[in-house]
């Protein structure tokens, strides 16, 4: 699989779409501000093959389709949370509980995208949780080939995270020397990051649903 033609897809379609579109990414971070449900209306749109990326327009479908998808992630975290209460019950041991939720959210993070993009574009909240269509595109794909893909998208947000954390404490430094108040620059340090992350985040988030609609569709869907 050609990972670094899918990246530099993803961030073209990213940097063209909404970094050079300050119109719309004002309207991504409106959309990121409302509890993301409309930003992940948004992203339903990416995965159903927008190009270059679409409007942000008719809020009311957004919505719709945000809760859609949100309550498709919350169905396939269900089963961990029943697993969990019951191991708890019967006096599992912890360290064991730390084992399997960790595998369980390594799976989840694997077939969501899959789960997602199934749902986005067959607006049929069955096929999000059509196990065997699921499984049998992630075989396609090759399970492999999704676990690195995984793996690049996770530096990918790491290095986001250094970036902030970088700028978060220049702006630290700056407050420091303003100020000379531990206070205020621990409080204002920490108010500048979360507008570091409201302004930074759509920006990404609409990398990342290009990046695993690139991944989905690099295979023919049966």
């Amino acid at each position: 699989m050609e990972f670094g033609k899918i990246f530099f897809d993803a961030f073209d379609y990213s940097k063209h779409g909404v970094f050079k579109n300050m119109n719309k990414w004002m309207r991504l971070i409106l959309a990121f501000l409302c509890l993301c449900i409309p930003m992940n209306g948004y992203i339903m749109r990416i995965f159903r093959g927008a190009n270059p990326a679409p409007e942000i327009d008719n809020w009311g479908a957004l919505f719709v389709d945000g809760i859609k998808l949100m309550a498709l992630w919350i169905v396939y975290m269900i089963p961990i949370c029943v697993i969990t209460y019951v191991l708890l019950s019967v006096g599992f041991s912890l360290d064991i509980m730390r084992i399997i939720v960790i595998i369980y959210v390594f799976f989840y993070l694997l077939i969501m995208p899959t789960s997602s993009i199934n749902l986005a574009r067959s607006n049929s909240f069955y096929e999000g949780l059509n196990f065997r269509s699921i499984i049998g595109h992630i075989g396609r794909i090759g399970w492999i080939n999704n676990i690195i893909a995984f793996i690049i998208l996770a530096v990918d947000l790491f290095i986001l995270y250094i970036i902030i954390r970088f700028c978060a404490l220049w702006l630290d430094l700056i407050l420091f020397y303003m100020f000379k108040d531990i206070i205020i620059v621990s409080l204002g340090g920490f108010f500048l990051s979360i507008i570091y992350v409201i302004i930074v985040a759509p920006l990404f988030i609409v990398y990342m649903a290009r990046y695993v609609t690139q991944i989905y569709d690099s295979v023919q869907h049966v």
